[in-house]
C-alpha cells in the first residue's frame, strides 16, 4: 500500500464565524459554504474542497483523508486491512459522492482518529481559485498534497507501524527534544519533505498544528504582516527548520492550536536522520 499524499482534513470547530474571517482573511483561502449551514469548505486550489470545516464543540481534527492513485490500490488496501484483521468500512457510492471522491475507507488510527482512504478527488478545474484576499502567488499543493499535520499520538512506535504498514509512509524520529525527552515522529509519502509528524507531548487534543505552503515568499510575509495587524497571538514566530528548511511562523487558530504558515519546504532525504532545534528562530509567542 502506498498512499500518494494527505488529501484533506475535516477539523470541528467551535466558532464558524471566527474561522471564516480567519481562512478567508488571514491565511488567504477561499471559504465557501459547506453542504449545511454548520459546515464550509475551503479550497486553495482546483479541488472541490481541501479542508471541510464542521460545526463541532471539539475544536480539534475529526479526520485525515490519504489519497490513493485509484481503484486497484484502494482494493489492494482493502486485502491489507483484512490480513492485518484492522477493522474498516467501505462507504456506499452516495457516501462517496457526498465526500466528492470516487470511493473510499474509513478505518481508526491508534489513536482512535478516523482515517480515510480514498481515490479520485473532485477537481474543478472549471473554477479558477477566489483567494478570501489578495495574494502574490498560489498554495503550494500539487504531489506534495495540503500540507501536514502533527498529532498526538499515545503510542508513537505504534502510530509509527500503523501509518507505515496500512499506508506505506515512510520515516521515524527526527527531531529529539532535550532535556524534554518528546521524541518528534516524521512520515512523508511524496515530495513533501513529510506529510504527517507526531510525538507523545501530553496534549489534550489530537491535533497540535497544521501547515499549508505559500509558493511566494512576499505572501509569507503578507500573511505575517496581517496577522501582526490583526493581533493574532503568534505561537511561534519566524524561523526555519532543520529537516525540512521551510522558513515558517505559527499562528493561533480560533479553535486553540496552531496553523503554520511555510515557505520553501524541501524534499524527503531518504535516509534517517535528527536534530535537536531550529537553524534559527522560531520563538515561542
Amino acid at each position: 500500500m502506498q498512499a500518494t499524499e494527505l488529501g484533506r482534513v475535516r477539523l470541528g470547530v467551535k466558532d464558524l464565524s471566527a474561522w471564516d474571517t480567519f481562512a478567508a482573511e488571514v491565511i488567504g483561502l477561499e471559504v465557501e459554504q459547506g453542504p449545511n449551514v454548520n459546515s464550509r469548505y475551503l479550497r486553495m486550489d482546483y479541488w472541490h474542497h481541501r479542508i471541510q470545516l464542521v460545526e463541532d464543540q471539539c475544536d480539534d481534527v475529526q479526520s485525515l483523508h490519504w489519497r490513493v492513485a485509484g481503484g486497484q490500490e484502494l482494493a489492494e488496501c482493502e486485502r491489507v486491512l483484512s490480513h492485518l484483521n484492522i477493522p474498516f468500512r467501505k462507504a456506499s457510492r452516495q457516501e462517496a459522492a457526498d465526500e466528492h471522491v470516487l470511493e473510499f475507507l474509513s478505518i481508526v488510527d491508534p489513536s482512535g482518529l478516523d482515517t480515510i482512504i480514498f481515490h479520485g478527488p473532485r477537481v474543478d478545474r472549471d473554477r479558477p481559485l477566489r483567494p478570501g484576499r489578495a495574494m502574490h502567488d498560489r498554495f503550494v499543493t500539487g504531489e506534495g498534497g495540503l500540507g501536514h499535520v502533527v498529532l498526538e499520538q499515545n503510542d508513537p512506535v505504534a502510530a509509527e507501524k500503523f501509518y507505515s504498514t496500512v499506508l506505506g509512509l515512510v520515516g521515524s524520529i527526527e527531531l529529539v527534544r532535550e532535556p524534554k525527552g518528546v521524541d518528534l515522529y516524521f512520515m512523508s509519502c511524496n515530495r513533501r519533505q513529510h506529510s504527517l509528524a507526531f510525538s507523545r507531548a501530553g496534549r489534550p487534543k489530537h491535533i497540535s498544528h497544521l501547515s499549508t505552503e505559500v509558493a511566494d515568499f512576499a505572501d509569507l510575509g503578507l500573511t505575517r504582516q496581517i496577522a501582526r495587524k490583526r493581533q493574532i497571538p503568534f505561537r511561534m514566530d519566524i524561523g526555519q527548520h532543520h529537516n525540512d528548511e521551510a522558513i515558517s511562523f505559527y499562528l493561533n487558530t480560533p479553535s486553540g492550536w496552531a496553523w503554520e504558515v511555510a515557505w520553501g519546504v524541501k524534499a524527503p532525504a531518504g535516509q534517517s536522520q535528527y536534530g535537536l532545534g531550529d537553524i534559527w528562530g522560531h520563538d515561542h509567542g
